[in-house]
């Protein structure tokens, strides 16, 4: 499920892919990444400090998630 991320196939095996992720996101997709997060995840992202922190932790987090579930 990409959830409206842009997924593609992957690669030859000897290729190097990169990734990139828009870390700024709205409210309802911040609140689906959360569904991808193991509870330790969304803990760890819960003790920032600064929200733009914790939404960065959660985004980032859910991003290695789907890209290694692609891969």
């Amino acid at each position: 499920m990409s959830d409206g991320w842009i997924v593609t196939e992957p690669g030859p095996t000897d290729t190097i892919q990169i990734w990139s992720v828009d870390l700024a996101l709205s409210t309802d997709r911040l609140a689906r990444c959360d569904a991808w997060l193991s509870p330790a995840e969304a803990a760890r992202a819960g003790r920032f400090l600064r929200a733009e922190d914790r939404d960065r932790s959660r985004v980032s987090h859910a991003a290695l998630r789907l890209i290694l579930a692609h891969a």
